[in-house]
């Protein structure tokens, strides 16, 4: 970081003969002050290249003094704000010189990454923990690397549009985060700007222009017959791998999210009018009050009754981390052969990034809710309503993110429309 520094300058008149004003430029962790001395001289007695009076001015000695003076006071201010951990804004520090104090509304002013702290700690009250964690992310590591990286502070008055385009450039380059995952830390920067805003901690509104456009990605699904073939995969000797694969098939037939199959309890499986086993799921995400009614097939139904014989806990479902469960499940997809070639693009800022490898080792757990979403539509022309039922997405355009591609099923369809003409 760059040292603080105080340079003297003249604000020449058109006149140079006229005495002018001495200004003050005080630059400091990417902030800038600038403010008059009260001091005059004549252009003809300032020498511009040593920033001070020139020495064969008469009162050279006087000038030079007060200047001094008018340095060292900023330079302890400065020190002052920066010992209580505080960054202060220019007209605090001006202020302070001028023996007039803070503004009002930056008397208590802290750093930005403490009113970070402050604001992530509230947003705990009301979101969800992996929606807090992108919070502290963003702020403990993705925003002190940026500083630490171009050797800056940050703060409100400096987060403007250059800001935006250089911290993009850092996650893309640096980081080498996708495009979309620098959008989703942009909307989390520009939630905290705004709670800052309303707050009347700052009056900056650049935030408001900052963008953090969506690209659709491609999506992994599984096919039918690779559905079939994990399912029905013989673990028998390899009960961990085993548990996970139930899982996974379950959120397949189920569509639902890794963290509701993780809260699923005993007590949410219900039978309905017709005696049919239903899962009445409150969907963590979003907190949304409405009950989704999911109706359970049989291959979900014999899960369960597996789960039963096995589990004496409330939870349907044995503790696994989403981080264990995803390297679990590739090596269940690659014991049942879903080893077919996957090639796709993304995009890095300019920069394409080439993906590819065996399909088992693009699955995830989020994969079985793609599968769910693709097999019942491509497959099963199950109308978008009754999958959004299911899934609980708002709209047909959030769901059209989860509907991926059977390329054999593209070629069926090809030759049934165009074979024969």
């Amino acid at each position: 970081m760059k040292t603080p520094k105080v340079i003297f300058w003249l604000k020449k008149s058109k006149n140079d003969e006229g005495s002018a004003l001495i200004m003050v430029n005080f630059s400091y962790n990417g902030n800038r002050l600038k403010m008059s001395t009260g001091l005059t001289l004549k252009a003809s007695c300032w020498n511009d290249e040593m920033k001070l009076p020139k020495v064969s001015f008469a009162d050279y000695s006087h000038f030079k003094g007060k200047l001094y003076e008018i340095e060292e006071k900023i330079l302890s201010v400065y020190k002052e704000f920066i010992d209580k951990g505080i960054i202060p804004e220019p007209d605090s520090i001006k202020g302070h010189v001028q023996d007039k104090g803070s503004l009002i509304h930056e008397t208590d002013i802290k750093s930005i990454h403490a009113l970070f702290s402050d604001f992530t700690n509230e947003k705990r009250l009301e979101v969800k923990e992996l929606t807090v964690k992108k919070y502290v992310t963003l702020q403990k590591v993705l925003l002190k690397e940026y500083e630490d990286t171009y050797k800056c502070s940050l703060c409100f008055d400096n987060m403007d549009s250059l800001f935006e385009k250089r911290f993009k450039y850092f996650l893309t380059s640096v980081k080498e985060q996708t495009n979309n995952t620098v959008s989703k830390y942009m909307d989390c920067l520009k939630v905290f700007l705004k709670w800052a805003y309303k707050k009347g901690l700052h009056k900056n509104q650049h935030f408001t222009e900052f963008t953090s456009k969506r690209f659709k990605t491609k999506v992994i699904s599984l096919t039918p017959e690779e559905f079939k073939k994990i399912l029905h995969l013989n673990l028998a000797d390899n009960p961990k791998l085993q548990r996970v694969r139930d899982w996974f098939c379950f959120q397949c037939l189920t569509g639902q999210r890794f963290s509701d199959i993780a809260n699923l309890k005993w007590q949410n499986i219900v039978t309905n009018s017709e005696g049919r086993p239903e899962w009445h799921l409150y969907q963590i995400k979003g907190n949304k009050p409405e009950v989704v009614e999911i109706t359970l097939v049989a291959p979900a139904v014999n899960i369960l009754q597996k789960m039963k014989t096995k589990e004496k806990s409330e939870h349907v479902f044995p503790t696994i981390t989403n981080q264990k469960f995803n390297t679990y499940i590739k090596d269940v997809c690659k014991l049942a052969g879903i080893c077919g070639f996957i090639n796709y693009v993304t995009y890095s800022g300019k920069k394409a990034v080439d993906l590819s490898g065996p399909k088992y080792s693009f699955i995830s757990s989020h994969t079985a809710r793609k599968t769910f979403v693709t097999i019942s539509h491509i497959h099963g022309n199950m109308s978008k309503e009754s999958i959004r039922a299911i899934t609980g997405h708002a709209n047909d355009k959030m769901l059209n993110f989860y509907i991926g591609e059977d390329n054999k099923h593209v070629a069926k369809e090809m030759d049934r429309v165009w074979a024969n003409v």
